[in-house]
C-alpha cells in the first residue's frame, strides 16, 4: 500500500489492565484470532510492534520501547497500523494500568487523533483480586508475609476507579473508556461484543494460563525461606511446583481469606464498588459480592502438600545460579 493511501485504522482498541483479570488467555486469544487461528466473525489487526520476545501475545515491550525512544517507536506503530486494512487495531497490556506507564498510553492516543479509540479494563471483586495479586507476589518470591498482612500494606493499590480517574484526567474526552467485570467463563465473548459488537461464530476452548493450588502456593513459599534462589533459578522452582500441584491434583477450592476477611475487604471497597458501578455497569449496587464458595486453608493446618514439596526439593535440589 502506498503512503497517499495509508490511513490509521478506524477503530484502535487499547486493552490497558487490570493485572490479574484474565490478560494472558486475553492476549492469546488477540493473537490467533487475529492470523485467523480462531473463527471468528471480524477482523483486526494485532500489531507486532512492542510484542514481548519471548513471549509473543503481549505488548510489554511496547511500554519499554516507548520509556527508551519514544519517538521512533510511535513511528513504527503509526507505520504498521497505517498499513493496514483491517478496520480495527488492537493493542494489549495490563501494564499500561500503573501509574509510571499512563503517559504512554497518552502517547498512544495522540498518535492516532483520526481513529475512535477504545481504553478498555477489565476488573473484579476485591476479594478475588487480593488473593490473585497475593499468590502471584509469593510465586515471584515478592513477599512471604500473611496475606491479611499483605492487603493492610498494600490496601491503597486494590482501587480500579482511582487509576481508572488518574487515566481519563489525561486523555482527551473523545476517548471512549469501557470497563467489564471479569467472568473467567464469558470474558472472551464479553470483551468480543464490547470490542465488536458481535460474539464468536463458535464456543471457544479458552486457553487458561494455570494458576498454582493454595496449598502448593503456601509450599513454594516456605521452600523460599529455606532454599536460596534469585531470578535466575525461581522459574524452576516455580516449575517444579507446577509439575508436583498436577501430580498431586490438589483441589482449587481453596482460598487466602476467611469469610470474615473478604467482607471486611467488600466494607473497604464499597464506596468504590458502588460508583464503578454506577458509572459504568448502569447498577446502583457494588458490582461484587464476598465469595462465600472457597474454602479457606489455615496456614496453621497441617499441610501435607507442603511436606511433600520439601522432601522433593531435598531429593532433586535446585542449584543457584
Amino acid at each position: 500500500m502506498s503512503s497517499l493511501m495509508a490511513t490509521a485504522p478506524k477503530n484502535l482498541i487499547i486493552h490497558a489492565g487490570f493485572h490479574k483479570t484474565g490478560s494472558s488467555t486475553l492476549q492469546v486469544f488477540f493473537t490467533k484470532a487475529s492470523q485467523g487461528e480462531i473463527d471468528t466473525n471480524f477482523k483486526f489487526y494485532y500489531p507486532s510492534t512492542g510484542l514481548t520476545q519471548g513471549w509473543m501475545f503481549a505488548h510489554h515491550d511496547l511500554i519499554a520501547l516507548l520509556h527508551e525512544n519514544p519517538s521512533s517507536t510511535i513511528d513504527n506503530l503509526k507505520s504498521e497500523l497505517m498499513e493496514r486494512s483491517e478496520d480495527y487495531g488492537v493493542i494489549s497490556c495490563e501494564d499500561f494500568c500503573l501509574t509510571r506507564n499512563i503517559q504512554c498510553l497518552k502517547m498512544i492516543v495522540e498518535a492516532f487523533p483520526e481513529s475512535r479509540i477504545k481504553i478498555l479494563f477489565l476488573v473484579r471483586g476485591h476479594d478475588r483480586w487480593v488473593e490473585s495479586m497475593y499468590a502471584e507476589d509469593i510465586k515471584r518470591g515478592r513477599t512471604s508475609e500473611d496475606i491479611w498482612d499483605y492487603y493492610k500494606r498494600k490496601m491503597k493499590n486494590f482501587s480500579f476507579l482511582k487509576q481508572i480517574n488518574r487515566i481519563k484526567s489525561i486523555l482527551p474526552n473523545t476517548v471512549d473508556i469501557s470497563v467489564l467485570n471479569f467472568t473467567p467463563a464469558t470474558f472472551i465473548q464479553d470483551v468480543s461484543f464490547e470490542i465488536f459488537g458481535t460474539t464468536l461464530l463458535a464456543e471457544l476452548k479458552i486457553w487458561e494460563n494455570a494458576s498454582l493450588s493454595v496449598p502448593m502456593t503456601y509450599a513454594l513459599r516456605e521452600a523460599y525461606k529455606s532454599q536460596s534462589y534469585n531470578e535466575e533459578n525461581l522459574l524452576t522452582y516455580i516449575d517444579r511446583a507446577f509439575r508436583i500441584d498436577k501430580l498431586l491434583k490438589t483441589p482449587k477450592t481453596y482460598g487466602y481469606l476467611t469469610y470474615e476477611q473478604r467482607v471486611t475487604i467488600f466494607e473497604d471497597h464499597y464506596e468504590e464498588s458502588l460508583e464503578l458501578s454506577r458509572q459504568y455497569f448502569s447498577i446502583n449496587r457494588p458490582f461484587w459480592l464476598p465469595d462465600n464458595k472457597l474454602i479457606y486453608f489455615s496456614t496453621n493446618a497441617h499441610n501435607g502438600v507442603n511436606d511433600i514439596f520439601l522432601r522433593f526439593l531435598e531429593r532433586c535440589p535446585v542449584k543457584l545460579v
